[in-house]
């Protein structure tokens, strides 16, 4: 299940540090239950502008984005954060207004997403170098995510090891295109993270943030979506979203969780459909895998 969670900001202009998935990761380990399904997160969505001191939003609202597996453990994040009237995130003050429920999407073995938080490959028990930078068109980089998405559907009992063996095929092919790109103006796409939950010596990760090809069977792909692709999903790492998708035309109001004193229209406008199979990032795909 996937939710966005509107606030309505009381001090517009007001900053956080650019990277803040920490301060949210903190925020949410308050309230999360240890037991509950596993849950992912993304940054603050909103318009903002740069300084010295980070991101200032200046929008009225801003946006989170929550994932969990159920339902149930979705709905117990979002009452949590509804009972406190102001959440306080760096220098913004936060006040949860109302939920969009997130349609299901249409999965396929062949999926396009971009990355809405940066994907982490290796977890802190592997003993590899976190902050090591590996191509994401090399082989290995594919079979660490593949590991851990192996590792992390065995853990939260999604699959047991008599399935392993249908899910083989799993190929990340990443958009030479934008790459080339970013590199040419001189950008990263791939940036070393501090966490907080770690000793001195395991606090820092690479990650990596780009639109990519995923080829994987369809149990997969709708774990990864709702849980997360990599490691360090639930400190905000590894969200992901479609590629080419009209968010206004993929989201409805969830009735459990609307604001109080205003009319607001449900939209059941059902989204236009992307034709993926006839786009070149299908076409390569089927050539590589």
């Amino acid at each position: 299940m996937r939710v966005r969670i509107i606030f309505r900001l009381q001090n517009r202009g007001a900053s956080v540090p650019f990277y803040h998935q920490n301060l949210l990761a903190e925020m949410l380990s308050t309230i999360v239950d240890p037991n509950a399904s596993e849950y992912n997160f993304s940054a603050l969505k909103g318009q903002t502008r740069v300084s010295k001191r980070g991101l200032h939003y200046c929008s009225r609202r801003v946006t989170l984005v929550l994932s969990a597996m159920d339902q149930k453990s979705c709905d117990a994040i979002l009452l949590k954060i509804f009972e406190k009237p102001i959440w306080q995130v760096s220098e913004l003050q936060l006040q949860p207004e109302f939920v969009e429920l997130e349609k299901e999407p249409d999965f396929k073995e062949i999926m396009k997403y971009v990355c809405i938080s940066p994907i982490i490959l290796s977890s802190a028990s592997s003993r590899r170098n976190l902050k090591e930078f590996l191509p994401p068109d090399s082989e290995i980089f594919t079979d660490l995510l593949y590991e851990s998405v192996m590792n992390r559907m065995l853990s939260a009992g999604y699959i047991d090891t008599t399935d392993l063996q249908e899910f083989t095929k799993f190929q990340l092919i990443p958009d030479r295109r934008y790459l080339e790109k970013v590199q040419a103006e001189e950008k990263k796409f791939a940036r070393i993270y501090r966490l907080n939950t770690y000793t001195e010596d395991e606090l820092e990760v690479r990650g990596y943030t780009f639109p990519f090809v995923l080829c994987a069977p369809v149990r997969v792909q709708e774990y990864l979506f709702s849980a997360g692709l990599g490691e360090f999903c639930e400190e905000g790492f590894g969200m992901l979203d479609l590629a080419h998708s009209d968010h206004g035309r993929r989201t409805l109001l969830y009735p459990d969780f609307l604001p109080e004193g205003e009319n607001f229209n449900i939209n059941n406008t059902p989204e236009p459909e992307f034709n993926f199979e006839e786009s070149e990032y299908y076409m390569n795909a089927q050539q590589m895998v």
